[in-house]
């Protein structure tokens, strides 16, 4: 299995050298540079994911989400940041303005109300076949545990290969990203019971849904990438 996922792995890496050096000849761009910001991207989202798994599940689910969107949060921060620096398309500059400008302080606090001390749970991490499987915006997770569910929704998976544009890697990688933190807030909603962090888990909901149409919408027209 390591084996495979080394060879897996260098793939991807040639795929997205070789598509970087296209997409960069056709813009201007050196190749090393447009690879470059691809992977500064792709850091950004392996950061994400180490922050949430180190915050220690929770049996408590308004505990757990509130901790576990902070890194989520701050990261869809850096990505549009990313985003505004690099990218061109309208629709996505528009998002990325939309997520960076919103007052992330106020944002994360509203989320980490003052709650009783976390009642540990059994840490639940998913074994490498199920932890690393792409899962859709409508399909959820499924758990009976508060703290099995929010952990099985932190990996994120962009839903089809980068080729090393900038617009278009971005717009994968949010959609992954929205995905997760949606599965995430859908779990806050089925068992949370604080009102106010449920109210704010259902806001996310309907404003990330909107974003994800807009985003799987302009990679459907612009690049024929349909996710």
């Amino acid at each position: 299995m390591r084996a495979w996922s080394g060879y897996a792995s260098g793939l991807q890496a040639l795929s997205l050298l070789l598509a970087t050096a296209c997409f960069g000849v056709g813009r201007g761009i050196a190749p090393a540079q447009a690879q470059n910001a691809s992977l500064e991207l792709q850091d950004i989202m392996h950061r994400i994911e180490l922050g949430m798994l180190a915050v220690s599940p929770c049996s408590n689910a308004d505990i757990y989400f509130s901790e576990a969107i902070k890194p989520h949060r701050l990261g869809a921060v850096d990505m549009c940041s990313w985003m505004l620096e690099h990218g061109s398309n309208p629709t996505l500059l528009n998002i990325s303005a939309t997520v960076y400008s919103a007052p992330t302080e106020n944002y994360i606090y509203q989320m980490r109300p003052q709650l009783p001390e976390c009642p540990l749970a059994p840490s639940p991490a998913p074994g490498p076949d199920t932890a690393r499987q792409p899962r859709s915006m409508a399909a959820g997770i499924v758990s009976s545990s508060p703290a099995v569910a929010i952990r099985s929704s932190m990996a994120m998976i962009s839903p089809a290969p980068l080729n090393g544009n900038y617009d278009h890697d971005f717009a994968l990688q949010m959609i992954a990203h929205h995905w997760a933190s949606m599965n995430m807030a859908r779990v806050e909603v089925k068992y949370g019971t604080h009102q106010p962090l449920k109210a704010l888990a259902t806001q996310l909901i309907v404003m990330q849904t909107l974003q994800v149409e807009q985003m799987r919408s302009v990679l459907s027209r612009d690049y024929s990438t349909f996710v």
